[in-house]
């Protein structure tokens, strides 16, 4: 057998080895990704099952539907998170436009009497 001969054979052998082991590799990564895929999905529907109904923001006075979907955009979903912001984060999530709507120390002590309400 010749030297380009036998560079030419290692080359292929190798090239196989590398071809079955990535192959063997990536095989095993995407079953263990379907796995994690699988439980996401069970763990999703577990936390959807036991999230409490979201409060009605709109009760407050000078929260409206567009408010209240930017409130909920930030995770913001019941009178009592409502109730534990400080004026500086109101502000912060909802932008200079809470400024012109309405007084935001108002809207966090509506909040936290909402809040009280629904634990008594």
């Amino acid at each position: 057998m010749s030297i380009t001969g036998a560079i030419l054979l290692g080359i292929l052998i190798g090239w196989l080895i590398e071809w079955i082991i990535d192959w063997v590799y990536w095989r095993k990564q995407t079953r263990e990704l379907k796995v994690l895929r699988v439980e996401n999905e069970t763990l999703k529907a577990q936390v959807e099952k036991w999230r409490p109904d979201p409060d009605d923001l709109k009760l407050i006075k000078g929260i409206g539907p567009e408010i209240e979907r930017i409130l909920h955009q930030a995770g913001i979903t019941s009178f009592a998170q409502l109730g534990k912001l400080h004026p500086p984060k109101l502000e912060k999530i909802l932008g200079g436009s809470i400024k012109r709507l309405t007084d935001e120390i108002d809207i966090l002590e509506q909040a936290r009497e909402f809040a009280k309400k629904s634990k008594g």
